[in-house]
């Protein structure tokens, strides 16, 4: 059980194929405490011994919630905030804003439609807050289109989330650009699906080099890698820097940027906290850095949908 602890305990050298969490790591304390929590129970309810009580055990669990603590006190690397402006740049050095280029030309094709899925990719993750693994698994049966008055825009269902671990499921809004087309999320998903015929399934694919749509998800890090990449092209995060000036853009920089953009333009927290689906005020605050029902949604308040 000790040795069962100590290969998967999240700073500790993991055992060639032990489990990790989503982030690729080994596990947090606190899930390793839950499991332990569950062997003691199972054994106990068949009158067993359980070996979580053994002496070594408790030492083991001792040390890693140890080495937590020592982790949550050193200061985070956080995700610099993609704003209005900035992510205006990165749309603009990307592919895909033209017509198709002649499927002849097959690698030039793939460029244009990878262009197309990004701006969708983008667009989409800036106004919906969606947290990036959340945003990588949206599928088309999660999305539905709706006009409520004035307003029209995405209804983005979530299946299962971070904080909605007992999957009943939640939903967030991206409104229609109507003051700013070229910025538009649901003009640029209906885009990108028609180019690549997307019908059903997931909406966010990998392009091979000869044009071909795959039928499974990106991953994480390919979202992470072109939100890396279309900033460094648009110059907001310039190659040279040194990494302590580096700005640090990543994937959850579009939520981060979601609610310092539309805090910083009067958005209230009970708009940011139903679209980014915080409970807790403080932590919301930490997104703001230096709805459900359409007319509420906090996407309104962003600089993209602002007449220039």
């Amino acid at each position: 059980m000790a040795a069962y602890i100590n290969s998967r305990a999240r700073g500790r050298p993991t055992s060639r194929g032990a489990p990790k969490d989503r982030s690729g790591e080994g596990l947090a304390a606190s899930t390793l405490e839950q499991r332990l929590a569950a062997i003691k129970y199972y054994h106990e309810s068949d009158g067993l011994a359980s070996p979580t009580d053994h002496p070594q055990v408790s030492r083991v669990m001792q040390g890693v919630r140890n080495d937590s603590r020592r982790q949550e006190a050193l200061p985070r690397t956080e995700a610099a905030p993609l704003v209005s402006s900035d992510l205006k740049q990165a749309l603009e050095v990307l592919p895909g804003s033209g017509s198709a280029p002649p499927r002849s030309e097959t690698a030039e094709y793939a460029r244009w439609l990878r262009g197309r899925r990004d701006r969708a990719l983008l667009l989409l993750g800036f106004a919906t807050a969606l947290r990036p693994r959340e945003l990588t698994q949206v599928e088309k049966q999660h999305v539905t289109r709706e006009v409520k008055g004035p307003n029209e825009g995405l209804i983005v269902h979530i299946p299962r989330s971070k904080a909605d671990q007992i999957a009943e499921g939640q939903t967030v809004t991206a409104l229609k650009n109507e003051a700013n087309p070229t910025y538009c999320p649901v003009r640029a998903l209906s885009r990108w699906r028609r180019a690549a015929s997307i019908d059903e399934g997931p909406l966010f694919r990998g392009v091979r080099r000869d044009a071909a749509v795959l039928p499974d998800p990106i991953s994480y890090r390919t979202l992470n890698r072109l939100v890396k990449r279309a900033c460094r092209k648009a110059g907001l995060e310039p190659e040279g820097f040194s990494s302590a000036k580096k700005r640090r853009y990543s994937a959850h920089s579009l939520r981060a940027g979601h609610v310092t953009d539309a805090s910083s333009r009067g958005a209230p927290d009970s708009a940011l906290m139903m679209q980014t689906r915080h409970a807790d005020p403080k932590t919301l605050r930490k997104y703001d850095r230096p709805a459900q029902q359409l007319e509420e949604s906090s996407s309104a308040f962003l600089g993209l949908y602002q007449k220039e």
